[in-house]
Formats: C-alpha cells, structure tokens, sequence
C-alpha cells in the first residue's frame, strides 16, 4: 500500500488486528483483569525506512 503521508512517501503492509484497550489500564502498572480489545489496523514499515546502517539479523514476533 503506498503512503504518500509518511516519511517522504513510503509503501507500507497493513492488516486488521485487535489490541487491548490502553485507556482500561488508568494509568496504573498492573491490572487485576484483562482490558478489553479493540479493533485497529496494524501497519508494517520496512525496515530499511528505520535507518538500519549495517546488515544485522532481525526477528519480528507477533502473537496470534
């Protein structure tokens, strides 16, 4: 997907996904229950747009 708006113009991979809600988490370090999840759109830059100088492995997780 081409994105004009970010870094000069840049092609980027996006995809739905879902994340806990940052605003159940009231500031506070540790919650006693789970935050609820939210709908959002994940959105991969390449890696070479992240300034990487020298060649050096690299390794992505994300949960299922």
């Amino acid at each position: 997907l081409a994105r004009p708006d970010l870094l000069g113009g840049i092609s980027v991979i996006e995809a739905p996904a879902t994340v806990e809600d940052a605003a159940a988490w009231n500031d506070q370090l540790y919650a006693t229950r789970r935050a609820a999840m939210v709908d959002t759109v994940l959105t991969a830059v390449p890696y070479y747009i992240w300034c990487n100088r020298t060649p050096n492995p690299m390794q992505l997780w994300l949960q299922e």
